[in-house]
């Protein structure tokens, strides 16, 4: 039966239809700044996003019609905000790594290898545990790998500076990359991880991507 009328049907007593909610994630950008570094990063992030992908297309001119298949993969880059905190140093470790890929002073240009990165977003779910700074194992956790990220922009007042507002100042990244998949899709009760899937059988995972899914478990 495709059609239901009644709300409670969803975030069921019986664990089903549990949203995922906004505000559960994090970014890891790997080698950007310290172990430290990476701690502020976190606790400054305000709102992000997760990769989106597009193809371009190609246009089949025939007869009186046309037809149109995929071209080129284009992945649309992505905007991070972060809380700037005057006893911390996140606006530091952003200005750095946008010096990695151009240095007003000096006019250069970094090299691709200095300043690319590879970052992972994660969603979780609102039961997550940190006990004594250590985050427990992941529940229902899904997981984006980002490569090749570098920030095309970094604007450090994103929502201006105001005089007459109570405000806190919000840095924004545009992070622009290469290509970006899910490694990890998780559903209540099962494993979902697509690239172990692809690794330990791929034939059945070409087919499975053939028809547009995907085994969760």
């Amino acid at each position: 039966m495709g059609l239901h009328v009644k709300a409670t049907n969803l975030a069921q007593q019986a664990g089903f239809f549990e949203p995922q909610r906004q505000h559960n994630w994090n970014i890891e950008i790997t080698g950007l700044g310290t172990g430290a570094d990476a701690d502020i990063l976190s606790l400054s992030l305000a709102a992000g996003f997760v990769p989106q992908v597009s193809n371009e297309e190609v246009t089949i001119p025939y007869g009186n019609e046309y037809v149109y298949v995929a071209g080129k993969a284009v992945f649309a880059a992505g905007a991070i905000q972060v809380r700037d905190w005057i006893d911390r140093r996140t606006a530091a470790i952003l200005y750095n790594w946008r010096l990695q890929v151009y240095n007003p002073v000096t006019g250069r240009i970094g090299l691709a290898s200095q300043y690319k990165k590879h970052c992972f977003i994660t969603l979780f779910g609102p039961n997550q545990d940190e006990i004594g700074g250590v985050v427990a194992d992941p529940k229902f956790e899904r997981e984006w790998e980002i490569i090749g990220a570098w920030p095309q922009t970094v604007n450090f007042a994103a929502n201006g500076l105001d005089m007459s507002s109570s405000g806190q100042v919000m840095i924004e990244m545009a992070l622009r990359y290469d290509k970006a998949f899910a490694t990890q899709i998780e559903s209540a009760g099962s494993g979902g991880n697509i690239l172990n899937q692809i690794i330990n059988n791929p034939l059945s995972v070409v087919g499975d991507l053939a028809s547009g899914y995907i085994d969760p478990d």
